[in-house]
């Protein structure tokens, strides 16, 4: 899996499911049976407002937590396959702490949010995420939205539209494919009327799509049409505006 597929799980999981913060849990839907079984086998689900909340939840919830979300997409997490797991398989060589998964990063953990690639593993002192691009992470959380949610990564900037947080460090999963070229933390959310290098990097993806679209760095009325034809096809918000959901599947090939 590349780092673009990785974060677009995520993303998927984030704008697409219904959610909510099961500890223990990985990724599965909240049957009646999933439901007992991760209230009888971790104490936090016992709590009283935690239990109400699993037990209120219809069976196509997906339970997870801050790690298992992401073992889970690692280890083949699909939405679209019918079972409990969403066709997880299971691969304990993954299934570590969220300090372990950080290990597991090696040389390429930084401290520095300047450089910092699509997909790659976000860590705080028991706490994880994954950043998607565009200043933002998909984390699970029980705060705010009680699941798995699109935050602000605010070593980059904080934003007026989510909740989020600094985190302490981040790195590159070995588990990930992080070779093809990336959008760097900085890169602008585009739309038409926009000019520049950037444009023309998406106007060179685009026609890598099909398109036949003069790379002039100009986003005009074509540019615009293309990019709601793509958004269209991979079931985006068809708005014309690439934003890291976007730049996420082009990227992906």
């Amino acid at each position: 899996m590349n780092n673009r597929e990785f974060a677009a799980k995520a993303l998927r999981m984030a704008e697409e499911e219904k959610t909510l913060y099961v500890n223990g849990c990985y990724a599965k839907r909240l049957t009646e049976a999933q439901k007992k079984y991760y209230i009888d086998h971790y104490s936090y689900n016992r709590g009283l407002i935690r239990k109400a909340k699993i037990n209120a939840a219809s069976n196509d919830t997906v339970g997870a937590d801050c790690i298992c979300f992401l073992k889970a997409i690692v280890d083949g997490w699909d939405p679209d396959v019918k079972d409990d797991a969403c066709g997880v398989k299971y691969d304990p060589s993954h299934d570590l702490t969220e300090k372990g998964l950080l290990d597991a990063c090696g040389k390429t953990v930084s401290a520095d949010f300047s450089e910092i690639a699509v997909g790659e593993y976000l860590y705080n002192p028991g706490h994880g995420g994954v950043y998607i691009g565009d200043g933002l992470a998909v984390e699970c959380t029980p705060s705010w939205k009680d699941g798995v949610q699109i935050t602000a990564v605010h070593n980059i900037a904080k934003r007026s539209d989510c909740e989020g947080r600094k985190w302490e460090k981040h790195g590159k999963l070995p588990w990930i494919d992080y070779s093809r070229e990336y959008v760097s933390a900085s890169a602008p959310v585009l739309a038409r009327g926009a000019v520049g290098e950037d444009v023309k990097k998406l106007q060179v993806l685009l026609n890598a799509e099909g398109e036949s679209l003069d790379v002039d760095g100009s986003f005009g009325p074509a540019t615009d049409a293309a990019v709601r034809a793509f958004q269209k096809e991979h079931r985006l918000e068809t708005d014309g505006s690439v934003g890291p959901l976007t730049w996420s599947a082009l990227l992906c090939g």
